[in-house]
């Protein structure tokens, strides 16, 4: 056998295992011993393993569970952990204004620290990883202003936010 499919095999089995252990534990519902193998379960997912054969496993192990039941019960799984998730606070002025610091340089054409002699500009993955709360429509709106108007804001969203400091 290829040790990919080892691989596949051995996290069918580990799913397998984990429903069996909650199955026996109490009544619990289809989600709730789903969410025991969760990890497990994203993990096959992301190896390649075909829902179905998920289900298939998941239908070994004892839980009666259809391919929609199991793409339903997914999606909570799935929503419920990203609601746990801890949100970064943010006002609605703040990570504007943060980016906007930077701006003037941006604007002018040059880096922060570079020269005058050297203009270099930088590329939308930089201004993203720089200023990730903004939407891609800023960081379009950032990047272009690189090339416009050397000095001056052309984006009035960008003069309003740097008028307020």
């Amino acid at each position: 056998m290829f040790p990919e499919t080892d691989r596949a095999t051995q996290l069918l089995e580990a799913i397998s295992q984990r429903i069996r252990s909650g199955l026996n534990a109490s009544a619990r519902s289809r989600t709730r011993c789903l969410e025991d193998a969760l990890d497990l379960i994203e993990e096959a997912l992301a190896f390649g393993i075909y829902r179905i054969a998920i289900v298939k496993a998941l239908n070994a192990a004892g839980m009666t569970i259809d391919l929609e039941g199991f793409a339903t019960a997914l999606k909570r799984l799935r929503k419920r952990a990203k609601a746990a998730e801890p949100e970064v606070a943010r006002s609605k002025a703040s990570p504007r204004a943060a980016a906007i610091t930077a701006a003037p340089a941006l604007v002018e054409g040059n880096s922060p620290g570079a020269t005058a002699a050297s203009t270099s500009y930088k590329t939308r993955d930089q201004l993203t990883e720089e200023n990730p709360t903004l939407s891609r429509a800023d960081i379009r709106r950032l990047y272009s202003d690189q090339f416009t108007s050397a000095g001056k804001v052309v984006n009035p969203i960008l003069a309003q936010i740097q008028n307020q400091n």
